[in-house]
């Protein structure tokens, strides 16, 4: 990496690798599986002109910070789990094809502090308590925590928060307590989208039986607080099992807002991998009628649009239009990719939905030329 120079293209074979700090624009890109990094990852104050792209390593820990530049981290698999993830002081972040475990130490696994974020077909659980001795009563962990003026966008992503650890064997204490999928508060912003088949499931509590002094409590799948705002839409959001019943859903305390749009706003997906030559498919789920473009381009820019915020591309390199969307609710359109483009190449896919006079943008896929 010290040898790197920005927009050098990096790749990376199979092996155990030392963590790294950076504030290059560069690409990363493994390729072959059991690219092993042990130690905590960096990337810090990248220049509003650049852009740092990390595809298919094996990662503990990774935190972006003080970030000017686009940040895009995809495919990231944990070594032997992602424990954390921490994004800060960032203007425009990425984060697509991620499994997060929370880690015992961190209260979420995920923490967005004034930040611009997305998260696109993640799979993140908050941290749950065992059984044994040393973790009687302990807490679960949060599993997404967006915080302090952040603006999030979640689409196609199941989140789990913590539960609680159990109480069998040491008297009088606590029942350990479940934690929220989504934690929203210091006035923050959060669009959550999908398909009809993602779940926010709160954590529920631990079991105390005559052991415990105290019983534990769930918690909800979605929790807004402090005058923060969530627009949550084909996702199924389910409260943890508090000492005797379900608790709710999701929850918004005074002067927070949760919004539940109809139709759902539509998502993106992409299937398969960037290979020159073969095929890819985009598909949308979206409301029956609605007017699908397909756009691919090379520079986001967080614009404010209705259904939920940024980004939107600039310089679009091709669209498509390839109708409306049918009475299923999704529509697909495969394209090839030219069998010239470079290893390494970076852009990416977005929709616009225009439906009854309105335009939606889905979040944004990564797409990096293996």
């Amino acid at each position: 990496m010290q040898a790197a120079s920005q927009n050098d293209l990096i790749l990376v074979r199979a092996g155990d690798y030392s963590p790294f700090t950076t504030s290059k624009g560069v690409r990363i890109l493994a390729l072959e599986v059991n690219v092993e990094v042990s130690g905590r990852c960096v990337i810090q104050s990248l220049h509003s002109a650049r852009k740092f792209v990390l595809y298919g390593l094996e990662l503990n820990e990774v935190e972006v910070r003080d970030c000017g530049g686009h940040v895009s981290l995809n495919k990231i698999n944990g070594w032997p789990w992602l424990r954390h993830m921490k994004i800060s002081n960032s203007v425009d972040v990425r984060v697509s094809g991620v499994r997060i475990e929370g880690g015992e130490s961190y209260a979420a696994a995920v923490d967005v502090v004034a930040s611009e974020v997305e998260f696109v077909r993640c799979d993140i659980e908050g941290w749950t308590g065992f059984d044994d001795w040393d973790d009687a009563g302990a807490y679960g962990t949060i599993g997404v925590l967006i915080d302090d003026d952040s603006r999030a966008r979640i689409s196609l992503c199941d989140i789990e928060g913590g539960s609680g650890a159990d109480v069998w064997t040491e008297w009088y204490v606590d029942v350990g307590d479940g934690a929220p999928a989504v934690h929203v508060r210091g006035g923050s912003e959060v669009t959550i989208t999908g398909d009809g088949t993602q779940v926010l499931q709160g954590g529920h509590c631990g079991w105390g039986g005559q052991f415990a002094s105290e019983p534990g409590y769930g918690a909800s799948g979605l929790y807004v607080e402090e005058r923060s705002q969530a627009r949550v839409s084909g996702v199924n959001c389910q409260g943890g099992f508090g000492p005797s019943s379900w608790v709710q859903d999701q929850l918004a305390t005074a002067g927070s807002v949760i919004e539940e749009p109809t139709p759902a706003d539509p998502t993106l997906e992409m299937l398969g991998d960037a290979i020159p030559g073969q095929s890819l498919t985009m598909r949308v789920t979206g409301p029956p009628g609605g007017n699908v473009r397909y756009l691919l381009g090379r520079i986001p820019q967080l614009n404010y649009l209705p259904g939920g915020f940024g980004p939107d591309l600039l310089l679009e390199i091709r669209i498509v239009n390839p109708g409306v969307i049918p009475a299923s609710g999704v529509r697909d359109y495969d394209f090839t990719l030219p069998g010239n483009l470079p290893q390494g190449m970076y852009f990416l896919g977005q929709a616009k939905v225009v439906y009854q006079g309105t335009a939606y943008r889905t979040p944004s896929q990564v797409l990096l030329v293996r």
